[in-house]
């Protein structure tokens, strides 16, 4: 095996012969590890897995496991750019997936499915140290499962419950079914959650522009190639499936904002037009336009404020990406709206934020509540009470 991963992604200079080689070199790693790697355990094993889980051994091995990974991610990412950034893949992806092993009810050593979560981004950062910028064709999670396989490698963990989180890593991408473990469901329902509602809103407002003008205006317009709008509407009207449904009512929910911010940041035609593409089987059951449009209208706030103000306040969400770089970039999207649309579209991030702040006191609440849930679980209960210490970090917040 390749000598000190994370040395290579992270630390060491960047060279050219790693941009050119790596790609394929993390291919191969993955596809020799997928071709061995077991995908379900048998009853016998599954109930050793379990019992090893809930030994103390267990227990104290999987918190070393954490604590060193928390200390690795925090102190990478600085190098992380929005979308990918703690928000993401420290905070809202493990939050969501301990609220699903309570959903679940999950038990026994599947809960591992927590730390498919809290690793499946981990590449992302190395990806856009070596490259400038996110990859094509899954390389972050080939460079994620490098990196888990190499901090879990020295530790004395069951090499089929350490496969199983590999297997979640390397895979998340790809999505899952019904069919795969619940440790990869655990990493790629989380995952998939942040498509909607306002996340996605505030990861693709924050996402630094592509050089081809992709995402550089709000609005359709001559400043970009495909807007935030358009981008957003891609998301909307394309669910992706499960692999859990536990928590169905609540990625309603989260598409219901979604849908009634698009709705918000144009005029009726604007919409209409937008919205006419799109296949009547890919809209949530029982969605009616005028109704949608409705509910926007009466929603949407009497707002003296700029776009440019709006817009900083909606990204000063906790545990963001906080490089003024990234902000210049984000805050360059509010000029290309024209005058006529400037208070629809602050009047729509003004409630965004509303909602982006009732999801996050939402999740806060819950991740408390888990804490009595996962009393008699050693590793979970430390998760979850790093994730509540860290869940404001007010100092990111006003970045």
């Amino acid at each position: 095996m390749t000598t000190s991963w994370f040395q290579r992604l992270l630390v060491d200079d960047v060279t050219e012969s790693l941009r050119t080689g790596l790609t394929d070199e993390a291919k191969r790693e993955v596809a020799a590890f997928m071709e061995a790697c077991r995908a379900v355990p048998d009853v016998a094993e599954k109930a050793t897995l379990d019992a090893w889980y809930e030994s103390g051994e267990g227990q104290a091995v999987l918190l070393h496991l954490f604590q060193r990974l928390w200390a690795q991610m925090a102190d990478i990412a600085r190098w992380a750019m929005p979308a990918h950034d703690s928000r993401h893949a420290m905070y809202k992806v493990p939050a969501t997936s301990i609220e699903y092993i309570q959903a679940e009810r999950v038990r026994g050593y599947e809960r591992v499915g927590v730390f498919g979560a809290l690793l499946h981004d981990h590449g992302r950062w190395a990806e856009e140290r070596i490259f400038g910028g996110p990859w094509c064709g899954g390389l972050h999670a080939r460079l994620s499962f490098l990196l888990a396989r190499e901090v879990m490698e020295d530790l004395p963990i069951p090499p089929l419950l350490r496969d199983q989180v590999l297997r979640a890593v390397a895979q998340h991408t790809k999505g899952a079914t019904s069919a795969d473990p619940m440790v990869t469901k655990l990493t790629v329902s989380p995952d998939r959650e942040q498509l909607y509602g306002p996340e996605i809103i505030l990861r693709l407002m924050h996402q630094v522009p592509k050089e081809t003008g992709e995402l550089a205006a709000i609005l359709r317009s001559a400043h970009s190639r495909s807007s935030v709008l358009d981008r957003l509407m891609h998301f909307w009207a394309n669910v992706l499936p499960g692999p859990l449904f536990s928590r169905q009512g609540h990625v309603d929910e989260l598409r219901h904002i979604l849908g009634t911010f698009i709705l918000m940041s144009q005029d009726r035609e604007a919409s209409r037009a937008q919205f006419a593409s799109v296949a009547r089987a890919k809209l949530p059951p029982g969605f009616r336009f005028d109704r949608a449009w409705a509910c926007a209208d009466a929603l949407r706030p009497h707002t003296e404020i700029s776009v440019q103000e709006a817009l900083r306040t909606f990204l000063a969400a906790p545990n963001r990406a906080a490089g003024a770089g990234y902000m210049a970039a984000a805050l360059a999207k509010a000029k290309t709206v024209e005058p006529h649309q400037t208070t629809r579209v602050a009047g729509a991030l003004e409630w965004a934020r509303a909602q982006r702040v009732r999801q996050d006191l939402r999740q806060e609440q819950a991740l408390r509540d888990a804490r009595d849930w996962f009393r008699e679980d050693a590793l979970l209960l430390t998760i979850t009470d790093r994730l509540l210490e860290g869940w404001w970090r007010p100092e990111m917040a006003t970045a």
